[in-house]
């Protein structure tokens, strides 16, 4: 039995902030492709997408991930990736080349700083 992934969706006032806990993989891949298309769908802005507590993803999340930065790119729009150093949610993002296409930050705050526009 495994630890089926939880996804849980906020809005701040500068981006969505969805959030993985647990494991994605082929019994509920689909379901995260939808629950991330619906919110770049529902939401205007950039999209936060916290990896912090995944405990696990495959290379089908990975393509899941690339694919999406794409379709948020076209829509000129950002996709920010948070995943702490050291971890194994980095560390995929960084053997796969994903942490150098889509921008990943270490906290969701430090993510929420990168989209929030600077007065001045």
């Amino acid at each position: 039995m495994t630890d089926q992934a939880a996804f849980q969706i906020r809005e701040t006032e500068h981006a969505v902030v969805i959030e993985v806990a647990g494991e994605i993989d082929i019994l509920n891949a689909t379901d995260f492709r939808a629950i991330l298309e619906n919110a770049v769908t529902d939401h205007a802005g950039p999209v936060v997408l916290s990896l912090t507590a995944a405990t696990y993803f495959d290379s089908q999340t990975l393509e899941i991930l690339a694919n999406l930065s794409k379709r948020i790119s076209l829509l000129r729009r950002r996709m920010l990736l948070v995943a702490p150093r050291p971890g194994t949610a980095r560390r995929l993002l960084d053997i796969s080349g994903i942490s150098t296409a889509i921008q990943t930050c270490d906290t969701v705050e430090e993510a929420l700083g990168a989209v929030t526009p600077t007065r001045g």
